[in-house]
């Protein structure tokens, strides 16, 4: 049976779980209190040993259920062990410490109870605390190394070697997670970051090669065949320029939730994405309601001004998606009025179209236009959109 479906049996028995945990927590308590009782006499070999060997099994006897008690107060049983940090770290601290100090209420108050030597209670304290702490810093690695949906075999396979673009805060997190969740399938091995002070430098032994561009150079000889965009933060035209180098050495390339999201907790900096145009906006992308565009539009008799233009065209393109009953496309220009109808026609979409060539200043062809085909909702796009030029031509 593999150790995932062993755990995953434990977790649906929690009376299980707990037995399991006080079992391990007991035995690592009585290991504790037998290794400080070695150190402190040399390992059973200084003078006076003798007088403490019986005393022993009678010290462990009452203090490991009352520092289990302690532990249990403190929480330390209820608590998830696979999750681990410093917040953790004092509370088990705080416990430990709690009862070291009940193990010296005897000694002080001379107590008709077995009590170790005050070496052995500071030497305890000590070893308690590594023990228990390094138990709880390996259920934390097995986890995030192995603990995946597909079990123990992931650790078997060959991890992407990534470079990371961005060595702030967001990146050494990001690689911190990559390094410490094997799972995921990717190894960071450089990072690349514009910041000069940073270049030549190492973080989590990760080298920091240099500004991003340098990444052509160094992919084949560090074997990098993904990168990680880690700049949240970056202007837009950084970010534009990196992704373009990216795209040219046809290197797959991903990026970590943006900035609010981190900061608000609501997803973790490992939990990667595709670049979404929202990341080279600098705002949120203007999310369209498409059924209420389509309720205009559909069976209608729709007219687009300035039909062969950059935008003209583009609104006809969208808008025949939407089912008009005629699609009218007004421009003056008949060599762009004829290429965007070839165009939709080629889509084979030629059946509601009617190409009219017409100048929005004449206002009797305009007025026919209307009277004949009495369009009933009107994209006006026409326009001359070199300012510059224009602004020297205000007849027009």
């Amino acid at each position: 049976m593999r150790l995932s479906s062993i755990f995953n049996e434990i977790r649906e028995f929690p009376g299980l779980r707990f037995c399991l945990i006080v079992a391990i927590y007991g035995f690592l308590l009585s290991s504790s209190m037998w290794l400080s009782y070695q150190l402190r006499f040399d390992f059973f070999s200084e003078n006076g040993f003798e007088d403490h060997h019986n005393l022993i099994p009678k010290v462990i006897l009452w203090v490991i259920p009352v520092k289990l008690v302690i532990l249990y107060l403190g929480r330390q049983f209820s608590g998830l062990l696979k999750f681990f940090s410093t917040p953790d770290l004092i509370r088990l601290s705080t416990s430990i410490t709690m009862g070291s100090l009940v193990i010296v209420i005897p000694m002080v108050f001379q107590f008709n109870l077995p009590t170790p030597p005050r070496g052995v209670v500071l030497i305890d304290f000590l070893m308690t605390l590594i023990f228990l702490g390094t138990f709880r810093i390996m259920c934390r690695v097995v986890r995030e190394r192995f603990a995946t949906h597909e079990g123990f075999r992931l650790i078997r396979r060959t991890s992407q070697r990534v470079a990371i673009i961005g060595a702030g805060d967001v990146g050494a997190s990001l690689a911190k997670e990559l390094l410490y969740k094997r799972g995921l399938g990717k190894m960071p091995v450089a990072f690349f970051d514009d910041d000069k002070s940073k270049a030549n430098k190492y973080l989590f032994n990760i080298p920091v090669i240099g500004h991003p561009e340098l990444l052509a150079e160094k992919r084949l000889d560090m074997g990098i065949n993904a990168a990680v965009i880690a700049m949240p933060e970056a202007a837009v035209k950084r970010k534009t320029e990196i992704i373009r180098i990216l795209q040219e050495l046809r290197l797959p390339f991903t990026t970590v939730p943006s900035i609010e999201q981190l900061t608000t907790g609501q997803v973790k900096v490992s939990q990667l994405r595709n670049v979404e145009i929202s990341d080279l906006l600098g705002r949120a992308a203007v999310e369209m309601d498409k059924n209420r565009i389509r309720e205009m539009i559909c069976k209608r008799i729709v007219m687009i001004t300035g039909a062969g233009g950059s935008i003209g065209s583009e609104l006809a393109r969208q808008i025949v998606t939407y089912n008009p009953q005629r699609l009218l496309l007004l421009d003056q220009s008949e060599v762009q009025l004829f290429q965007i109808e070839q165009e939709l026609i080629d889509h084979g979409i030629g059946g509601i179209l009617m190409p009219l060539v017409v100048n929005v200043l004449d206002e009797d062809r305009l007025r026919h236009v209307f009277a004949r085909f009495q369009p009933e909702i009107i994209f006006h796009a026409a326009a001359h959109k070199h300012v510059p030029m224009m602004e020297a031509q205000p007849s027009e």
